[in-house]
């Protein structure tokens, strides 16, 4: 049993480590983007659990994001509190912690944008778009991903009506 085990954890983490060559690829490919340099601590670990959306990289930034969410004119605002766990269950969402995973290992700066409401059918859910950015300082960034949360279910697309889909498939309403 605990050789199975080891082998199904070899393949996982082979199965993510070319997850991340195509991303880095495809971050790449674009001819926009590059990784920022190691700062040398020598712990390239991603830690995005403490990424708190009212910590994170401020308001602009955050408002930033959201204005590259073409729907976000037609979506409703949300009070802190609701943003602040709607974020930490996203970034807890397996679906999610993949992709961001590998978004922050491809030596970018991961930019949440503002946590938004809307109705699918009879469910209340969350909208959160996720941005990349070179660097700190670079004041571009491009929208990446878009998720929506409800229902203890997060969907994950790189536009709205894809993370809706997603949301839709996981929570039997397709």
């Amino acid at each position: 049993m605990v050789h199975i085990q080891r082998h199904l954890l070899v393949i996982v983490v082979v199965a993510l480590c070319l997850a991340g060559l195509v991303v880095g690829g495809v971050v790449f490919a674009l001819g926009q983007w590059t990784p920022e340099t190691s700062d040398g601590d020598g712990d390239d670990t991603a830690d995005h659990a403490d990424t708190a959306i009212f910590r994170d990289h401020g308001t602009d930034k955050r408002s930033q994001c959201t204005g590259l969410l073409p729907e976000a004119g037609d979506l409703d605002p949300v009070d802190p509190e609701t943003a602040e766990q709607t974020h930490q269950f996203v970034i807890a969402a397996p679906e999610v912690v993949e992709s961001l995973t590998l978004l922050e290992q491809s030596g970018t700066v991961v930019v949440w944008g503002e946590v938004l409401a809307t109705e699918v059918g009879a469910d209340h859910v969350h909208v959160q778009p996720l941005c990349l950015q070179r660097s700190e300082d670079d004041a571009e960034m491009i929208l990446v991903r878009v998720v929506v949360a409800g229902s203890g279910v997060a969907g994950l697309g790189t536009s709205l009506d894809e993370a809706l889909a997603e949301y839709a498939t996981a929570t039997g309403q397709d």
